[in-house]
Order: C-alpha cells, then structure tokens, then sequence
C-alpha cells in the first residue's frame, strides 16, 4: 500500500487508487514522524521535497528533512527500508549542493520532477509489488 504524505489530496489523482493520505498542513515534523507509526501495511511512501508542515514555507525544504529522519531513524517499524517516491519542483543541484544530501542517490529512493506529473503512473516505482 502506497502511503501519500502531502498538503493537497489532489495529488492522490495521479498515484494508485489504492493508497493511504496524510495530510501533513496542521503537523509538525516531529507529530508527523510519530504519526507515522500509525500506520501498517505500507509498502512504498511518495511525498514532495518542498513538502510544508505547520508553520513553515515550502522553500524550507522540510520533504528533505522528513526524508532524512525516515531514511535513518530505526524507531520507524521498517519505514527506513521501505521504497520512497520523492517530487521535486526546485533543479535537483539545488538540493545535491550539500553533501549529506547525496542520501537522496540511495537505494530504494526515487526521484521525479513535478511537471513529468502525468507520467508517474507509469513509473517502475509504481507498478505492482511481487509477492
């Protein structure tokens, strides 16, 4: 199951149908991280780079910051293995220009601009998982 972090439930047109929503607009990193918890069956996660939390702009980056915590906290019942679908709006250099953030060339991280939107479907990343 696809978990979608996001601020607009729009997005869930362009992605699976089956799929779980969190809307992230009214948390803070630190909420959305234990709300994470709360979630079970998820396979995959998508969210944006310029992703906003309460209180903060969308040029913070805090996509990046949640991709951090999830990518090295282990308290996360897996979530640090599982596959992640990152959008982008900003050039790619504009995040690759700080070193620790080259954890975005990992395994199992995917990443695509925002206006090859309509093309996501048809993504590897989405197709369907082999049991």
């Amino acid at each position: 199951m696809l978990l979608i972090i996001e601020n607009n439930e729009g997005i869930r047109q362009y992605l699976p149908t089956e799929n779980l929503f969190l809307d992230v607009s009214d948390l803070s990193l630190t909420e959305t991280l234990k709300k994470l918890q709360e979630f079970g069956g998820v396979t995959q996660i998508y969210f944006p780079l310029e992703l906003k939390f309460q209180d903060t702009q969308r040029q913070t980056l805090q996509g990046l910051e949640l991709f951090k915590h999830i990518r090295l906290t282990t308290e996360l019942n897996g979530f640090q293995f599982l596959p992640i679908l990152l959008s982008y709006s900003y050039p790619l250099e504009t995040f690759l220009r700080n070193s620790e953030n080259t954890l975005l060339c990992s395994p199992a991280t995917h990443l695509f601009h925002l206006k090859n939107i309509h093309e996501i479907k048809h993504s590897p990343f989405l197709s369907p998982q082999k049991s």
